[in-house]
């Protein structure tokens, strides 16, 4: 008789072109045992794309890679996010933008801007045990905002939006691990929503933003971007806002509360390398 093996299960989840915006997969995957701790042995996954409108017939399998990792509770067990890639040519699929923007991160100039990150997602949840005015009062009631928190994220903060809607922020870092967890915490919402998890803002800052006076970096750079237009300390009326902390200390980040629509979290760290790369 076999010896029986121990599983747990993880989802993974990757970006598709449907609503609303993810596909996900639960695998029983094998526990070993690793210094006295049991852990779950991830591994690369392969699954039919063309089901989920990512590849064609004669082409269809998709290679699944996890990359960051999250809490899905006793129930679902393990979070993993997934790099999506085309098993026959070796590709990323026109999912996956992660790895060209890790390329443009890992690039001396990139480095040099000394870029730190953080998103605000917004979603219109789908719970029908929460009302608008319960959202309102708190949003951490709802069923989207405790699997969010379960997850173990680096979230700054949860608050209301608008209606039915949430608002997570995700705290400011590395532009690859924000934009990582940035997407996992859209992966988890698209559980709980009536439309596509989005990216309302992006939180931005340079080295040249934190040094003294960097506030004087930050009007500069925003200025010529916007033609002379939509930047605005302590006031939400332009795309890109200055917080009022920021202006009175003289250094710090500011707010794109209009970014472009991208596919995904990467495609804005890319933009924001674009911004500041550019001459002032």
């Amino acid at each position: 008789m076999m010896a029986e093996v121990k599983r747990s299960p993880v989802t993974y989840m990757w970006r598709v072109k449907t609503a609303p915006g993810w596909a996900a997969e639960t695998r029983l995957l094998p526990v070993v045992q690793t210094d006295g701790e049991e852990r779950t042995s991830l591994s690369q996954w392969e699954c039919n794309g063309t089901r989920y409108g990512i590849t064609k017939t004669d082409k269809s399998d998709l290679v699944l890679i996890p990359y960051c990792l999250g809490n899905g509770g006793a129930n679902r067990g393990g979070l993993a996010l997934c790099e999506s890639y085309i098993a026959a040519e070796g590709a990323p699929s026109n999912y996956c933008n992660r790895p060209a923007v890790a390329e443009l991160l890992s690039r001396e100039t990139t480095q040099q801007l000394g870029l730190q990150m953080g998103f605000t997602v917004t979603v219109d949840i789908s719970d029908p045990g929460t009302t608008a005015a319960q959202i309102q009062a708190d949003p951490t009631k709802s069923s989207l905002a405790k699997a969010v928190l379960n997850a173990q994220l680096q979230i700054a903060s949860i608050r209301a939006g608008e209606g039915c809607s949430v608002e997570i922020v995700v705290d400011m870092a590395d532009p690859l691990a924000a934009a990582d967890q940035c997407e996992l915490v859209q992966a988890i919402c698209a559980g709980f929503a009536n439309s596509c998890p989005r990216v309302t803002e992006a939180w931005i800052s340079t080295t040249a933003s934190r040094d003294a006076g960097g506030v004087g970096s930050l009007l500069s750079r925003l200025t010529a971007a916007s033609n002379k237009a939509g930047v605005s300390a302590n006031s939400r009326s332009g795309r890109f806002y200055i917080p009022a902390s920021v202006a009175r200390t003289g250094s710090g980040h500011y707010i794109d509360q209009q970014p472009a629509k991208c596919v995904d979290t990467y495609q804005y760290v890319r933009n924001a390398i674009d911004l500041w790369a550019e001459p002032a």
